[in-house]
């Protein structure tokens, strides 16, 4: 994800530009389902989703095959903790944490049009 990047290169100094195409993108009917890594990822930029009203811990996930045999069950190693939420709260905290963030330029409705 763009504003994950931008934020984590913000940390470690560097100056970002990040660009929104569309900012609506954003709010579209999303889920996301972040394993325990993303979770250390994003709390090592400073983002916590655990107090997020609509978001949910998980210990593990399940695989449902399409031959409809029995579901597979994979469980987390004890400790640790994966999160569902919506899309549009994980960009909301995101660009939160970028709009405090000295040294990133957030553009909306901008465009990439050469290299």
């Amino acid at each position: 994800m763009g504003s994950f990047c931008a934020l984590a290169h913000a940390r470690a100094g560097a100056r970002v530009a990040l660009l929104e195409a569309n900012p609506k993108a954003s709010t579209r009917l999303a889920g996301e389902w972040l394993h325990p890594a993303a979770v250390r990822m994003l709390r090592q930029v400073g983002v916590s989703l655990e107090s997020e009203g609509r978001s949910a811990p998980g210990k593990g996930f399940v695989v449902q095959p399409e031959d409809r045999s029995e579901p597979i069950v994979l469980p987390y190693p004890e400790g640790l903790v994966g999160v569902a939420c919506e899309h549009a709260a994980l960009v909301s905290r995101l660009h939160q944490a970028l709009r405090n963030q000295p040294g990133v330029d957030c553009l909306a409705n901008a465009r990439v049009r050469a290299v």
